[in-house]
């Protein structure tokens, strides 16, 4: 079971455009759920997911397997470096659009 943390001034329900249909409902501030889909869609959507262990849910099974004393290879690891060299840190604000804001 996850159980997701509804975020601070937003609606109850959580609009799933691709399904046309609400994602979820938050009852008193949280929602209930057994399906995994559903609480990574809310985690990419940046609300906090609670996994069944009671540890915050990252969308990373390596996370559960590494709780669970088993090992896990890193090889899913190997591509967070190289996605990390291609950003600049120019501190322009500019998002890239080639202008400078005044």
């Amino acid at each position: 079971m996850f159980l997701v943390k509804k975020k601070p001034l937003t609606p109850n329900t959580v609009w799933d455009g691709a399904n046309e249909k609400p994602l979820c409902r938050f009852e008193k501030g949280i929602f209930k759920t057994d399906d995994q889909e559903v609480a990574d869609k809310l985690l990419a959507l940046g609300y906090e997911v609670i996994g069944e262990d009671g540890k915050p849910y990252t969308g990373d099974k390596a996370d559960y397997l590494q709780a669970d004393g088993e090992s896990v290879s890193p090889a899913n690891n190997a591509g967070e470096d190289d996605c990390s060299k291609g950003k600049t840190d120019s501190g322009s604000g500019s998002h890239g659009s080639g202008k400078e804001e005044k």
